[in-house]
């Protein structure tokens, strides 16, 4: 077993290193973007993919650029073998307004790092990498191959996992830093929903458009409707609370407050009359309860539904829904229940069925295991809301960075990790890979 003071000294050591690693990553607005056949999503994601294959180098470790798609670095070779897999992202959210300080200068506040994307997912990257970084230096030549994943599309879609899969073999075995702590076996299933209403006839009042920032990845904290009756102008604004789209009762949604906004004299002959009293009636609550489709389990969780989205577009209004079901529910049987309450066009823009990991593999055996030694906290595996990079490669599971209780930092405003978080990851994901390598 690897001395733990050890891993101290060497984390001291490579500490200033560390931190001008993390400050690099931040830097770059890795954002998706116009696409082009060199920069499958944009520029500047390529660019900080360059940044990290150049950490890895600088380290020691092989690697290999799949045409700005991801990134790889091993211990070993970049040929196909038996290996172990980390698999993290470099792509951001947008970092949106309202920030106490430049998103995408990394800052050291009150015992925090901040900067976009410093939680999701550069930073817990980059302990994953110093993590196999002092491994070998402590444990000289490990008895498999270690490859650490960078991708570059985990919030728009998870192409670039495709494309590996398309040019690479799946690991033997492996983890995401890009969940939560302990070890998640289960990732809930999503549904994605569109549902367009038709405007009605001999209205006095029309929709012009709708303003605020809107994303499949949070509720929105700003919603302005801007409606007319020809004559002039009414902006019915609501305002809220951001919130991650996988965790929508932590904020308030912007939306629905200025749905309530609209004035009675105006709502009742509103071109959207019909949708908007549906809207109200079935939407305000994110558990499903109005829709006959909530369920909640200690184990598994609860239905949570995310009203992200509302726009005039070819004359309708569209709405978008994101739906989290737990992995013991039916998702067909939610879709056919929502369909019951709208007069609208449902359509089913996506739905990525649940993914479930056996919670006596080794694999989970052996990161609860590491887990446990660094921490002392339950090690009990769990289940998530989100979605992971595990429900597109073979044989990995979900773990880390977020501990428990630690929840709607993601994709948010001062989006932050706690410096003592930060560097006991690089000691839980040391500790659990040694675990997967020796036991």
């Amino acid at each position: 077993m690897i001395d733990l003071k050890k891993i101290d000294r060497e984390i001291e050591i490579l500490k200033d290193d560390i931190e001008k690693d993390l400050a690099t990553l931040i830097s770059f607005k890795s954002i998706k973007n116009s696409s082009t056949s060199e920069y499958p999503y944009g520029k500047e994601i390529a660019n900080c993919l360059k940044a990290g294959l150049d950490i890895g180098e600088k380290l020691g470790f092989k690697v290999e650029n799949l045409n700005n798609y991801l990134g790889i670095l091993s211990t070993n070779t970049l040929e196909d073998n038996e290996y172990i897999g980390i698999f993290g992202h470099l792509d951001v959210v947008d970092a949106g307004n309202g920030w106490s300080s430049s998103p995408f200068i990394l800052t050291k506040k009150d015992g925090k790092f901040f900067g976009r994307g410093v939680l999701d997912n550069k930073a817990p990257l980059l302990a994953t990498i110093y993590a196999v970084k002092i491994l070998k230096t402590l444990a000289g030549s490990l008895p498999k191959d270690i490859k650490i994943i960078l991708g570059c599309d985990e919030e728009n879609g998870m192409s670039d996992m495709d494309y590996f899969l398309s040019e690479k073999n799946p690991p033997l075995m492996g983890f995401t830093p890009d969940c939560k702590f302990p070890v998640v076996y289960g990732e809930n299933g999503i549904i994605r929903i569109k549902i367009r209403f038709s405007p009605e006839k001999n209205s006095a009042f029309v929709l012009k458009e709708v303003k605020g920032e809107f994303s499949k990845a949070f509720i929105p904290d700003y919603c302005n409707f801007i409606i007319t009756d020809n004559n002039k102008i009414i902006e019915t604004i609501g305002t809220g609370v951001r919130a991650p789209s996988n965790n929508p009762y932590l904020g308030e949604n912007a939306i629905v407050n200025s749905l309530k906004n609209i004035k009675s004299s105006i709502l009742d002959r509103f071109e959207f009359k019909t949708a908007i009293y549906e809207i109200l009636s079935y939407l305000s609550d994110v558990y499903g309860e109005k829709l006959g489709v909530s369920y909640k389990n200690i184990e598994t969780g609860e239905v949570l539904i995310s009203f992200y989205n509302i726009q005039k577009i070819d004359e309708k209004l569209e709405i978008a829904l994101s739906i989290r079901y737990p992995i013991d529910c039916n998702g067909e049987e939610i879709i056919n229940q929502i369909k019951k309450f709208f007069s609208g066009t449902v359509k089913i823009e996506s739905h990525t069925p649940k993914v479930v990991t056996d919670k006596n593999s080794p694999l989970v055996k052996s990161l609860s295991k590491g887990y446990y030694q660094i921490t002392g906290f339950n090690p009990t595996p769990v289940t998530t809301t989100g979605g992971t990079y595990a429900r597109k490669i073979p044989n990995i599971v979900a773990f880390g960075p977020s501990f428990p209780n630690e929840k709607g930092i993601a994709h948010n405003k001062d989006e932050y990790i706690e410096i003592e978080s930060f560097y006991r990851l690089i000691k839980i994901y040391l500790i659990s890979l040694y675990y997967l390598l020796y036991d």
